[in-house]
């Protein structure tokens, strides 16, 4: 009987740990701000971040010196997952399974290198101060409009070059954009980055957002429909954000970028259905 009562003991304090863990992370994760990301606040906000990231989990374990950082371990997920489900897909489609796997793996490096590099003209001020940041990834700091614009010309002439289908090959690769892409904010949560105003859990709206627009996308694979999509939900969404800076009138410039991409693929979807009338 007492070795019955410790176990049931040792599971309400597994467990009440579990939930404490959960409740100090949604804490840290967020920071409470009200007033509007302007340029005034922007370094303050800065080094917010990197005060935040010190109180987060950055680092998941350690096995002796080597440590595992969060954000790099779930953008290796993110990439894995992705690319070995578009593989699948692409020979039950027909497509070359192993020109995906370039593919993916050409788009991951681009789009890393491109995020990266817009993340920095973002908050050059803090870079050009502190250069050497610039190479510690393990701290987040990717923008994904930056990744997709890199991406894009990687795709463009990796497609023109092995000959496939551009459309049909975009189209399969959608939803585990958006499935990468959901996995990639579990990180961005893990790492403390990528934060919300007002006490919100900002990374895991977007996960769960983008888990669904994967959902969505499963049942119709359209590139089209998730340039629609994504930019309607990372528009919305950037209302909820207090790491990046309002530009024009009071929208960051993913919002802005956002317009333009939901604008120009709505008048594509637009005209596709009259076409098919």
């Amino acid at each position: 009987m007492v070795a019955v009562a410790q176990l049931k003991t040792s599971k309400v304090i597994r467990q009440s740990s579990f939930l404490n863990f959960i409740d100090a992370t949604v804490r840290r994760s967020t920071i409470r701000a009200t007033q509007p990301f302007t340029g005034q606040r922007r370094f303050k906000v800065e080094a917010y971040h990197f005060e935040l990231y010190n109180t987060m989990h950055p680092i998941l374990f350690q096995l002796g010196p080597i440590k595992f950082y969060s954000y790099g371990l779930m953008l290796a997920l993110a990439f894995i997952t992705a690319t070995y489900l578009a593989k699948e897909e692409a020979q039950r489609q027909g497509i070359a399974a192993d020109k995906i796997v370039d593919l993916s793996l050409g788009l991951a490096i681009c789009g890393v290198l491109g995020a990266r590099l817009l993340y920095i003209l973002q908050n050059l001020k803090f870079y050009l101060a502190s250069p050497l940041e610039i190479i510690k990834l393990n701290q987040g700091g990717l923008s994904f409009y930056g990744g997709l614009f890199a991406a894009s010309i990687f795709a463009v002439i990796f497609l023109k070059q092995k000959q496939l289908p551009w459309l049909g090959t975009l189209n399969l690769l959608s939803p585990y954009l958006a499935l990468g892409q959901a996995i990639g904010r579990i990180g961005c949560f893990l790492n403390g980055c990528c934060y919300g105003i007002a006490g919100v859990p900002v990374q895991l709206y977007s996960a769960l957002g983008l888990l669904l627009i994967f959902i969505i996308l499963r049942l119709r694979m359209s590139f089209l429909l998730y340039c629609l999509l994504y930019s309607l939900f990372r528009f919305l969404i950037e209302f909820l954000r207090a790491d990046n800076l309002r530009i024009w009138a009071n929208l960051t410039l993913h919002q802005l970028i956002s317009l333009g991409i939901f604008i120009i693929a709505l008048v594509i979807w637009l005209r596709r259905c009259k076409n098919s009338d």
